[in-house]
């Protein structure tokens, strides 16, 4: 016989006036899965952006919500500062394609990534960049077309 145990929902079979008692247990499986997708985005938020791409691995769900823009509105790719790292132009230029959009705001590039095709792709990708770092901050405005040569 299976007797309830703290956490378990207990239904009865009781009937009045019956002397025995019988119960069935019904286990509750919770998992982090069955956690709001907003209070899952907020643990992530506390979630280094290394491992919010290794999260992304996990499932279909984690995936979703670990490229949630919110989570990468700020975006450093200086790895010697804790950052992603990306090795080329061309690997920089996929990313920003591919994962930021317009609710990128600040981005931290290595002095090495500072090109045109960077900065192009920044402007035409996201919109809404206000800071693009290396050593020194460089208004949003300046990321425009004529700026970059076209």
């Amino acid at each position: 016989m299976v007797y309830p145990q703290n956490g378990d929902r207990v239904l009865t079979t009781d009937t009045p006036g019956d002397v025995t008692s019988r119960y069935v247990c019904i286990r509750v499986q919770q998992t982090i899965n069955q956690l709001p997708d907003k209070t899952l985005l907020h643990v992530f938020s506390y979630v280094r952006q290394q491992d919010l791409c290794r999260l992304a691995h996990v499932c279909k769900k984690w995936k979703m919500l670990a490229y949630e823009g919110r989570l990468w509105s700020r975006v450093s790719l200086r790895p010697d500062y804790g950052g992603l790292h990306v090795s080329n132009v061309d690997a920089l230029v996929a990313l920003i394609g591919a994962r930021f959009g317009t609710a990128l705001r600040y981005v931290e590039l290595p002095a090495e990534l500072v090109m045109p095709a960077v900065l192009h792709e920044l402007a035409n990708r996201c919109p809404n960049v206000k800071c693009v770092s290396s050593m020194h901050c460089v208004s949003s405005s300046s990321l425009t077309r004529s700026r970059l040569g076209q």
